[in-house]
């Protein structure tokens, strides 16, 4: 990965004025490796809140900026979907769960598409906790022109060409 890029790219796109930002760069520039890239992704928000920014907004630049991480991304993502279908041959499906808060526009495009196709350009964090993924979805807390939903996403495992 060429972290000289990336951390430039982050520390433009951060508040980097903040002390614990800058602790956390310095941290990734020392202990980034490959296959640790799922943990900076889940552990450190604001790193997956740029990220997705960047995929929401389709802002190709910045991807770009983040192209060698989100290989690294992809990359372990695929070998931990080969170690599950190398540890579970039991061909159950496996439910997991989606929470988050969405705007109400974006609920109603939800709602006129049931029973349809549905297409996320990020990379989607689930659980298999009911609980958590509500907690995520902010237990129905009260913003005007939010909701919030909860994912609930059936997983054929038997379908092997596309990793989960």
């Amino acid at each position: 990965i060429d972290n000289d890029i990336l951390i430039k790219e982050y520390r433009s796109l951060c508040y980097y004025s903040e002390q614990y930002l800058e602790e956390i760069i310095k941290i990734f520039q020392c202990d980034y490796r490959s296959e640790n890239a799922i943990w900076w992704y889940v552990h450190v928000p604001f790193f997956q809140r740029l990220i997705n920014e960047a995929f929401r907004t389709n802002n190709i630049n910045t991807l770009l900026k983040f192209q060698s991480y989100l290989y690294d991304v992809h990359n372990q993502i695929n070998l931990l979907h080969l170690k599950q279908l190398s540890v579970d041959n039991t061909n159950k499906n496996i439910i997991v769960y989606r929470g988050q808060l969405i705007s109400v526009d974006e609920l109603q495009v939800l709602k006129d598409n049931i029973n349809g196709l549905v297409s996320m350009n990020t990379f989607l964090l689930a659980t298999n906790s009911y609980e958590v993924a509500t907690t995520f979805a902010g237990n129905g807390i009260n913003r005007p022109l939010f909701e919030s939903i909860l994912f609930e996403i059936d997983i054929d495992t038997n379908i092997f060409t596309i990793p989960y």
